[in-house]
């Protein structure tokens, strides 16, 4: 095989969601020969005329440059892997709600297509988060039936996490340490090559099955910081006290509770919402109780309906008849457009099955599918909130902290109040300007 150092080796992505495409993307930059491949032909399509199928900051342009300089390719003809010397999988593994248990159908699909023509001595790496063990046992048993290969011999296996955070996918995968485990020696040293050329310190763990658990320990970790925070949030309100207070005051010199996170309306995007069940689905398989995965779960999935209780107290102030109420956020986070898991689609559902009239807006979110919503968000946050009575805040976009209060207050009805669960507005501002106030953990007594 050419040396993936000499930039002569042909790398595949297998898989071009918002994981693969900035790969695909910035592996063609960095001068290797890429082949993007994904059995969607729609988006497919959208690639060939440079348009990525969603936002992700910075992408875009690099995508364009990527492919005038002739160095990535996008097909869904799963022959054109047959030249591949180091295909990079990428393919999502949901979680089934139905039987409880990791869905592994599109990954099964994506490395029998690769097992089909896989090339000799080729080095697959696999980025799509698995249980520990998978690599080894799933994803070689059914490559070395299809390719009558055999793993050591004809071709190699790495696993390598994928740890970036979509809104800012370019310059994670540009920092961000790679964690690499292979099958032997010389499928790890193809594996940093590629890997590393996209930049980040490169560290070797002993087996793919480490770096898969590398990956469960992320999200496990993530899900668990954000669910005590969470619920630290709530008793804070009880007591009339602003958790913002209590956090910085908590961490002001004292490094023991640096890592201390913020509170929000509940945890989006489909990482979160999946890996930590995908862990606890491994764990019962092999005996081991994990009952703070399901706590952390239920703290975190609760937290739309204390955003909708809050929005309910207010309304309860003002004794409106029809109040008008604004959504603002749909992404789950800030940088993006993702909605799935929206906690601010969980919201606004929820408030119009209690016959409220709810306007939607964010400002990356062009299209809602696979709601109830039926509508689309007005992207300008003024405008979208022209006439409302309250405006609750379910995304930490910058536009959102950045906007002007006091315009907002002009444009909006009265009474006009805010609700804040992602901690994008200034309480004292906001009530100085003559809205009401709530926020998670940030309760409007704690202000009076």
């Amino acid at each position: 095989m050419n040396s993936p150092n000499s930039k002569r080796a042909i790398v595949a992505v297998i898989g071009l969601g918002r994981v693969g495409l900035p790969l695909a993307t910035l592996l063609a930059l960095r001068g290797f020969n890429v082949v993007g491949y994904d059995v969607d032909q729609n988006r497919i399509h959208k690639l060939v005329n440079g348009d990525p199928g969603f936002y992700e900051r910075d992408l875009e342009p690099l995508l364009h440059e990527a492919t005038r300089s002739g160095r990535v390719s996008f097909t869904s003809d799963g022959n054109l892997l047959r030249t591949v010397d180091v295909p990079i999988i990428t393919i999502g593994t949901p979680w089934n709600e139905q039987s409880m248990k990791p869905d592994l159908s599109q990954l099964d699909a994506a490395v029998d297509t690769l097992g089909a023509v896989l090339k000799k001595e080729a080095v697959v790496i696999l980025k799509s988060t698995v249980a520990p063990g998978t690599t080894e046992k799933r994803v070689v048993t059914r490559l070395e039936a299809l390719s009558k290969f055999a793993l050591g011999k004809d071709f190699g296996i790495a696993f390598s996490p994928e740890r970036m955070i979509e809104g800012q996918a370019v310059s994670d995968y540009e920092n961000l340490p790679k964690i690499i485990g292979a099958s032997d020696d010389r499928s790890f040293e193809v594996a940093s090559k590629v890997l590393g050329a996209l930049g980040g310190r490169v560290l070797r763990v002993s087996s793919p099955r480490a770096a898969e658990m590398v990956k469960m320990l992320d999200n496990y970790n993530r899900d668990g910081s954000i669910a005590l925070i969470n619920q630290f949030a709530l008793i804070c309100m009880q007591a009339s006290l602003d958790v913002l207070e209590v956090i910085n005051a908590a961490k002001f010199h004292y490094p023991r509770n640096q890592g201390l996170l913020i509170p929000g309306g509940g945890v989006g995007g489909s990482c979160l919402n999946k890996d930590p069940w995908i862990l606890s689905h491994f764990a019962q398989e092999h005996g081991v109780q994990a009952p703070l995965i399901s706590t952390f779960r239920s703290v975190n999935s609760n937290m739309p309906g204390q955003v909708v209780a809050l929005t309910e107290r207010m309304l309860a102030r003002f004794g409106l008849s029809k109040p008008k109420l604004v959504v603002a956020g749909l992404a789950f986070k800030s940088g993006t457009d993702d909605i799935r898991y929206s906690p601010g689609i969980t919201v606004a559902k929820r408030l119009l099955a209690q016959n409220h009239e709810v306007t939607v807006s964010d400002p990356y979110v062009r299209l809602i599918s696979n709601t109830e919503l039926n509508t689309a968000p007005i992207p300008n946050i003024i405008e979208a909130s022209t006439g409302s009575n309250v405006v609750i805040f379910m995304s930490d976009h910058d536009e959102y902290r950045s906007l002007d209060l006091k315009l907002l207050r002009e444009r909006m009805g009265s009474p006009a109040g805010l609700v804040d669960a992602r901690h994008v507005i200034n309480p004292k501002q906001a009530l100085s300007i003559g809205f009401d106030f709530e926020g998670i953990g940030r309760p409007r007594e704690a202000y009076a």
